[in-house]
C-alpha cells in the first residue's frame, strides 16, 4: 500500500509539472507575441523610469527575462507574469499609465441604449439568504435600488450588502453609491472586513468624481498596520467604465431584456484598484426551484479580469422582472438563494391573473345582515333603558339643563352647555366657577 501511495503521488507530481510545462509554454508564446506587438509602450515605460531602451533591446530584455520568472516564480498567468516582470525592471505598471485597455462598441451602445423606463423598472429590492454547499445558513444578500439626489441632482441609490459567518469567521461586504440616469458613479463606497479572533482585515475604498477626473481614495488595515493609497483616472480613458453598483443595474436590465449582446466588455477596476474589463455572458435558460416553485430564471455570467490575479466569475440567475433567484462565484462554496417569491409581481404575471370586481354591499338587502342589524338593534335599545331606569338622577339633570336652555335661548348652546355644566368638573374649583359663569350672572339680574 506504501509503494501504491508513493507510486500515485510521483504519477500526480508528473502529471502537474507536465501541466504546468505546458501552460509555461503556452503563456510565454502569448507573451511573445505581447511583447512584440507592445515593445513601443514597454519603451516608453522604461524611459519613464531611466532605462534608455531601443525598441528591439527592451522587446530583447522581456524574451529572455520572461521564462526565468515562470522558472522561479512560477507565475502560471500572463497578467502576473508581466507585472512581475515590470516590477523585477523597475518600471511603472503599464496597466496604470497606458494600458490601452477599451471598452467594446457593443457594451458603449449599450449603455446609451437604456431608456428612463427600464431605469424605472429597476427600483426594488432583492433579499436573499446565503447557504454552504450543505445547505446551512450563513448569512443575508441585499440589493436596494432607489431614486436619489446627489449635489441637487436626480439620480439612482444603490446599495447593496452581504453579512454572515463563515465556519465562525464573521465577514462581509457592503456597496453604497449614487449613479446618473447614465450608470456614470457618481460617488462609491465598498467596505469589506474579515474578523478572527487575533486578526482584523478591513478593506475601504472610497470612488468620486471631481471635474475631469475619478479619484479612488484606498485604505487597506490589517492588524494594526494601515496602508493608503490614492489613485486618480481622467475620465476621458473611462469610456464604457462600470463599477460595482452600476454592474447591479445593468444585471437588471439584462435580466429584463431577456437578452445579453455579444462581445460586452466594459471597463471595470480590479481588487487591487487596477484599470481592467469586465465581459458579460449568457448563460441560457433553466428551470430553478423558488420555495415550492418551479420557475424558468435567466443565467448571466459576469467576469472581472485581475492584473496581479485569477479573472473573478459571478453567475447570477434572474427572474424575467429583473429579480435575482441566485448568486455565486465561481468556485466558492458559498452560494446566495432566494428562498420566497417578491411581492412585488411582474406585469407578466399581473396579466394571467384573474380578476374579480368587487360589487356593492346593500345590506337592506340582504337577509342575514339585515336580521343582525334588527337584532342588534333591539339588544342596545334594551341596554340603554336598562341604564336609564338605574340612574333616575340623569332625567332630572337632563330636564333642568333644558328648561334653563329655553328660559334663557342663548344664541351659543355649545358654550351656554359647557358654562352650565363647568361646576361639575373636577378639575376646577367652585368659587372660580361661580366667578366666571354668565349664567349665574344672568340668574342674579
Amino acid at each position: 500500500m506504501a509503494n501504491m501511495t508513493a507510486s500515485n503521488h510521483v504519477n500526480m507530481n508528473n502529471l502537474s509539472g507536465s501541466l504546468y510545462h505546458r501552460r509555461a509554454l503556452y503563456h510565454a508564446s502569448l507573451y511573445n507575441q505581447l511583447a512584440l506587438i507592445n515593445c513601443k509602450r514597454y519603451t516608453a515605460c522604461s524611459k519613464r523610469s531611466g532605462y534608455d531602451t531601443v525598441n528591439q533591446q527592451g522587446s530583447a530584455m522581456h524574451l529572455l527575462i520572461f521564462p526565468c520568472l515562470l522558472q522561479r516564480e512560477k507565475l502560471v498567468t500572463l497578467p502576473a507574469c508581466c507585472f512581475e516582470l515590470n516590477r523585477v525592471l523597475g518600471m511603472e505598471d503599464p496597466a496604470q499609465e497606458d494600458a490601452g485597455l477599451k471598452a467594446s462598441r457593443e457594451a458603449v451602445a449599450f449603455l446609451a441604449s437604456i431608456e428612463w423606463k427600464e431605469l424605472q423598472d429597476c427600483l426594488f429590492a432583492d433579499t436573499l439568504v446565503t447557504v454552504s454547499d450543505t445547505g446551512r445558513e450563513l448569512g443575508e444578500f441585499s440589493i436596494t435600488v432607489q431614486k436619489a439626489n446627489y449635489d441637487s441632482q436626480p439620480c439612482f441609490h444603490v446599495h447593496a450588502s452581504s453579512h454572515g459567518s463563515i465556519d465562525d469567521i464573521p465577514c462581509g461586504t457592503s456597496i453604497t453609491a449614487y449613479i446618473s440616469k447614465n450608470l456614470e458613479t457618481l460617488e462609491q463606497n465598498h467596505h469589506e472586513y474579515v474578523k478572527l479572533q487575533d486578526y482584523r482585515l478591513d478593506r475601504k475604498s472610497q470612488m468620486v468624481r471631481r471635474g475631469e477626473q475619478l479619484l479612488v481614495n484606498k485604505v487597506v488595515t490589517e492588524r494594526e498596520e494601515v496602508k493608503r493609497q490614492i489613485l486618480t483616472f481622467p475620465l476621458t480613458s473611462l469610456e464604457g467604465f462600470v463599477s460595482e453598483a452600476s454592474n447591479l443595474v445593468i444585471l437588471r436590465i439584462l435580466a429584463q431584456r431577456k437578452k445579453i449582446p455579444e462581445n460586452m466588455v466594459f471597463l471595470s477596476l480590479d481588487n487591487e484598484m487596477h484599470i481592467s474589463v469586465s465581459t458579460y455572458q449568457g448563460l441560457g435558460l433553466k428551470k430553478q426551484m423558488v420555495g415550492q416553485e418551479s420557475l424558468e430564471v435567466l443565467g448571466i455570467e459576469r467576469t472581472v479580469e485581475a492584473i496581479e490575479d485569477v479573472p473573478t466569475k459571478w453567475h447570477c440567475y434572474f427572474l424575467s422582472d429583473g429579480h435575482l433567484v441566485s448568486r455565486v462565484q465561481v468556485g466558492s462554496p458559498v452560494t446566495m438563494r432566494l428562498v420566497q417569491l417578491p411581492a412585488q409581481m411582474g406585469e407578466d404575471d399581473k396579466a394571467d391573473k384573474v380578476v374579480f370586481e368587487k360589487k356593492p354591499l346593500v345590506w337592506e338587502e340582504d337577509m342575514q345582515l339585515c336580521s343582525k342589524f334588527l337584532d342588534r338593534k333591539e339588544e342596545l335599545k334594551a341596554d340603554h333603558a336598562s341604564y336609564v331606569r338605574q340612574h333616575p338622577e340623569l332625567k332630572a339633570l337632563l330636564a333642568d339643563f333644558l328648561q334653563f336652555l329655553l328660559l334663557r335661548k342663548p344664541d351659543d348652546v355649545f358654550l351656554f352647555a359647557a358654562e352650565y355644566f363647568a361646576p361639575f368638573s373636577s378639575q376646577r374649583t367652585l368659587g372660580s366657577t361661580l366667578k366666571s359663569s354668565s349664567i349665574i350672572k344672568m340668574s342674579e339680574n
